[in-house]
């Protein structure tokens, strides 16, 4: 008996060995045998067809759709096969994108509405005021972001206004985050918000200043606009990046344009114009809206109510996103008001729905 307990005690150190070396093996095993993740991607790579990534992306959906190595690679091996816009559209509805952005685009009408006091009192006060609510709204969205490419721009429908001062204000007044990288987009706000302010005051100084001077030189052409510089603005999704694209006009309502020839067209005819010269136009990813839509004093209902059916007939030949069949004038059309909370109500609920 008391050999068998030496012999069983001399064996021990060999039994320690034998399970170190299982334990060992099977840890070997796991560390060399392919992570889901890595088969699910070779199978995405060895895909022929959008339908068979589809079918692979499906098939591990379930356990990889929080890993961005797996979703990348499914969007890398989709744009490898030169896809048209069409399909990108279908694809995203399935497949997440790697960012989500804002693209909001402001153009104020920096016409003789801005010094029409009988109409429109203080109107760069109000303004200034609202451009800066955009402005914290959009910064509110995204400052806790990082890597993204949200962007904000104050346009101008006419950039050769003031001598092409007006352009050239237009062109320092955005915020663009598509190269801040690798730090959180409020350290961005930090640095610019300062600049664009006081950008945004010389832009309506100059506009003031020349509007004073010239106070029948004709409206703001958005008709130009839309069929023209609006389309380099709008941002396309793609299958890495999506975007939300919002158009916000600060207009009285009233459409006015500066023909070649000198001649104003006014809003009494320029519906039809309008529609025709924009035909070509279509911006189906793009919603727009309208604030400080404002009669003037000696108008009537049935005017007013004539000036918003032709935004809405010209809006809706352009197909935008927002105004359709199922819409209606007041959705995207905000009336002036004596006070601001309506209007700031109106940004954040813009602003925030995205």
């Amino acid at each position: 008996m008391e050999n068998l307990k030496k012999r069983a005690t001399n064996k021990k150190p060999l039994y320690i060995l034998l399970i170190f070396i299982a334990v060992f093996s099977l840890f070997v095993f796991w560390l060399l045998k392919p992570s889901l993740e890595a088969t699910a991607i070779t199978e995405i790579n060895n895909s022929l067809n959008p339908e068979d990534v589809k079918g692979v992306f499906y098939k591990y959906k379930s356990d990889l759709i929080t890993s961005e190595e797996f979703c990348q690679a499914t969007r890398d091996k989709l744009n490898s096969f030169g896809l048209k816009q069409s399909e990108i559209v279908e694809i995203k509805k399935w497949l997440p994108s790697k960012t989500d952005n804002l693209n909001v685009i402001i153009v104020p009408d920096l016409s003789n509405r801005i010094i029409d006091n009988y109409n429109n009192a203080e109107q760069i006060k109000r303004d200034s005021v609202i451009i800066a609510a955009i402005c914290e709204s959009f910064e509110k969205k995204v400052r806790l972001k990082m890597n993204s490419k949200d962007k904000l721009t104050i346009d101008v429908s006419d950039r050769k206004q003031a001598g092409g001062k007006i352009g050239e204000l237009a062109d320092t007044l955005k915020y663009d985050l598509e190269n801040f990288k690798d730090k959180s987009n409020r350290l961005y706000f930090e640095n610019h918000r300062a600049k664009l302010k006081d950008g945004v005051v010389k832009l309506y100084d100059v506009a003031y200043k020349y509007e004073t001077a010239n106070p029948t030189g004709g409206g703001t052409d958005y008709v130009s606009y839309f069929s023209t510089t609006l389309k380099s603005r709008i941002q396309k999704s793609t299958l890495d990046d999506n975007y939300s694209n919002i158009l916000i006009i600060l207009t009285d309502g009233y459409l006015e344009a500066t023909k070649p020839n000198g001649s104003i067209v006014s809003y009494y005819n320029l519906n039809p114009q309008m529609i025709q010269e924009t035909s070509n136009s279509k911006f189906k990813d793009l919603e727009v809206f309208i604030l400080e839509f404002n009669r003037k004093k000696q108008a009537n209902d049935f005017d007013e109510n004539k000036l918003k059916k032709w935004w809405f007939d010209w809006f809706k030949s352009m197909s935008l996103k927002n105004v359709g069949e199922d819409n209606s004038e007041e959705e995207f059309i905000t009336n002036r008001t004596d006070g601001y909370t309506d209007v700031k109500r109106k940004i954040e609920e813009i602003i925030n729905k995205k």
